[in-house]
């Protein structure tokens, strides 16, 4: 999953995991678990993503689907390289990216400042524009999610998305779930390939 700080990446992972039985692996509770106290430092930071690739890789190994967050994957190589860990094992990748503005994720960090976990006390509200800043392009066929819509949406959109290239019923879903017009998951649902196709000058 990748986004900036406040886009809702744990909400999601967490009804993802749920919702596939899947293993959730974050970089923030990793290097929570390495470093207590955690000075959140690039040296740490480095070090659990290390761990991060290794979990992939054990999962992989194993059979199990892994749900990787706890990070922007803003830097170009990060994501390449959960690509590469679970390609060692014959398994694929999905990336899906929970687009949101810095400020309305500045305003959803700000609106929780008792609720920030340990894993990610080094988030203020400064941070959503300083990963903006040196956010990388997706990667190829990302699927893009508007990180404003309704939670029980963006878990469904995901999960539609997962189910269909996994080959599972799509109609795999909790017992609260909504279903969602062509019309709203069409909004709700961009692609990284779309929107180069967007922007591509028409045909003379």
């Amino acid at each position: 999953l990748l986004g900036l700080p406040g886009a809702g990446k744990t909400t999601l992972a967490e009804g993802l995991a749920q919702r596939f039985g899947a293993r959730l692996v974050s970089r923030d509770e990793i290097r929570y678990g390495m470093f207590r106290p955690c000075s959140f430092t690039d040296a740490e930071k480095a070090a659990a993503f290390s761990a991060l690739i290794g979990a992939v890789r054990t999962n992989c190994a194993l059979g199990q689907l892994s749900i990787v967050e706890g990070m922007p994957f803003s830097r170009r190589g990060e994501y390449e390289a959960v690509a590469a860990a679970a390609a060692a094992h014959g398994r694929s990748t999905m990336a899906i990216l929970l687009k949101i503005d810095p400020a309305v994720a500045a305003q959803r960090i700000a609106a929780q400042p008792s609720a920030q976990p340990a894993t990610a006390a080094d988030r203020d509200t400064t941070l959503p524009f300083t990963v903006h800043a040196r956010f990388r392009q997706p990667p190829p066929s990302t699927l893009e999610l508007d990180a404003r819509a309704d939670r029980l949406e963006l878990l469904n959109a995901a999960a539609e998305q997962i189910a269909a290239i996994r080959g599972d019923d799509v109609h795999h879903r909790s017992s609260s779930s909504v279903d969602i017009t062509n019309s709203r998951r069409q909004a709700l649902i961009r692609t990284a390939s779309s929107r180069a196709a967007a922007h591509r000058s028409p045909p003379r």
